[in-house]
């Protein structure tokens, strides 16, 4: 079973380090791992969070559900001078996986489908809000 650690990342920039904190590990199935960039925001709540959470799913519990949510807050201040969310960028990724099938082709699977969404034409198209024509 994966430990609850720090993950560091580059930043838009693809030099810059950023540490994504655990701030808090699961206590089981529904139970999130979560992590914050605590570099960002001026509050606890202002922080970009990703949080993960894993569950049993199907008949006999054979296929497990791994749910990736990370939220990017956008704050402003208000005429009182008080930094308020007033809306949120966010992506929720969710494996679906079932135990019934090798762990070599669920590596493959997850290892490619990670390396899907950090390839450059997908992250322009997101970037951009369309997708490809």
């Amino acid at each position: 079973m994966t430990a609850l650690a720090n993950i560091t990342i580059k930043k838009a920039d693809g030099t810059t380090d950023v540490v994504y904190t655990a701030t808090s590990a699961s206590s089981g199935d529904k139970s999130p791992a979560v992590y914050q960039n605590r570099t960002v925001g001026t509050a606890p709540a202002h922080y970009p969070t990703l949080s993960i959470v894993a569950s049993p799913s199907g008949n006999n519990g054979d296929i497990r559900r791994i749910t990736e949510t990370f939220r990017w807050p956008f704050t402003a201040v208000d005429v009182n001078g008080k930094t308020n969310i007033v809306r949120y960028l966010s992506r929720k990724t969710e494996y679906v996986i079932d135990q019934n099938i090798d762990s070599t082709d669920i590596e493959q699977f997850v290892k490619q489908s990670a390396n899907l969404s950090d390839h450059a034409d997908l992250v322009a198209q997101a970037i951009e809000g369309r997708a490809a024509t």
